[in-house]
């Protein structure tokens, strides 16, 4: 009874923790995507909405070329692999795009994959629209063909504060936009690295009929992941409190239960059993009932972290929590063996 209860008050502990600490691990990594924009200074061009769909740039591209406007614009490609169905996201880009994202200036006639996505496509990847084929490493859109080329070290391309509109590049292709492939777009993508484009702007706004303005990202997502998850954010404030309490609490309770067994312990030290093999018994009695704790622990973590997560960003199972468990249950079972065996003075009693 003693072990079911200790594992029931560690599995809700060690869940709020690894929750915790995903999330801090989260935020973080999607605060330092923010920050790499606002270090190059890369302002998105969006309406209230917060991201553009159907909106047409035909009428404003020599201003948006002469002005250095990064844009692109997204379709969505329904593939088969294995008998599994996905989507790719074909990003039709300017030169700049790939300039200021990709960090490489494209060639005409070539699309741009990452490692993962190329695999795919080698893996009897079908397209299940008879407008895009795949003849070896030539991608074909309604008649035009692509050399599929491999880049590596892409990130994430966020292109609004919600993380559902990313450019994953672990599932796009990119093409430069120097023809007329004759699909139909669902996503523009619009950024400017200049301050002085007001003008561009509101005659953008003019054509569109849409109230267009520039948006610092990471502000943006600072004030919107501030207000809509603090209660998610909280998990992350308190789980290393928690990780102590636990700590703690785990060894006094342990440390108490071994004391209560002194005399079976001392009966087995009695007929021959070496005090290092009564600490290994108890260290690895205490591991093996934390590690299971951890274990259950991480199934319900990756269960409830996609439910309470943000629209901002998205809690994922990271390692960094289930090592940092198993560092501390590690511990945990060394201190409690050593501490509890010392404490029966095993040497005094054989004399």
């Amino acid at each position: 009874k003693f072990y079911i209860l200790l594992l029931i008050e560690l599995i809700i502990c060690f869940t709020m923790i690894i929750i915790g600490i995903d999330e801090q691990a989260a935020y973080s990594k999607r605060h330092n995507i923010y920050n790499k924009l606002e270090n190059e200074n890369v302002l998105f061009i969006t309406d209230d909405t917060g991201f553009l769909s159907d909106f047409n740039l035909n009428e404003s591209i020599l201003d948006l070329n002469d002005n250095d406007f990064i844009y692109g614009k997204s379709s969505y490609i329904d593939y088969i692999v294995d008998n599994n169905v996905d989507t790719l996201k074909l990003v039709y880009a300017n030169p700049k795009f790939f300039k200021q994202f990709l960090k490489f200036n494209p060639k005409e006639d070539t699309v741009y994959m990452s490692n993962e996505v190329y695999k795919k496509m080698n893996s009897n990847m079908v397209f299940l629209d008879d407008k895009y084929k795949i003849n070896g490493d030539i991608i074909e859109i309604n008649g035009n063909e692509f050399k599929a080329k491999q880049i590596i070290d892409i990130d994430i391309i966020p292109t609004s504060t919600m993380e559902d509109n990313d450019i994953d590049p672990n599932n796009s292709i990119y093409i430069l936009n120097n023809k007329d492939l004759g699909i139909q777009y669902v996503q523009t993508v619009l950024a400017t690295t200049s301050k002085d484009n007001d003008y561009i702007i509101n005659k953008l706004s003019d054509s569109s009929n849409k109230k267009l303005f520039a948006k610092n990202l990471k502000s943006s997502f600072e004030k919107g992941s501030d207000s809509q998850a603090d209660f998610v954010r909280l998990f992350g404030w308190i789980s290393y409190i928690c990780l102590i309490v636990v700590f703690l609490g785990t060894c006094g309770v342990m440390l108490l239960f071994i004391e209560k067994r002194e005399k079976e312990l001392r009966i087995e030290y009695l007929f021959g059993a070496r005090p290092l093999r009564l600490i290994i018994n108890i260290f690895f009695e205490i591991l093996i009932v934390t590690i299971f704790a951890v274990f259950i622990s991480v199934l319900i973590a990756i269960f409830i972290e996609p439910k309470v997560s943000s629209a901002y960003y998205l809690i994922s199972f990271s390692v960094k929590s289930v090592l940092t468990l198993l560092m501390v249950s590690m511990i945990m079972s060394v201190l409690i063996a050593m501490i509890s065996t010392k404490n029966l003075k095993l040497e005094v009693f054989r004399k």
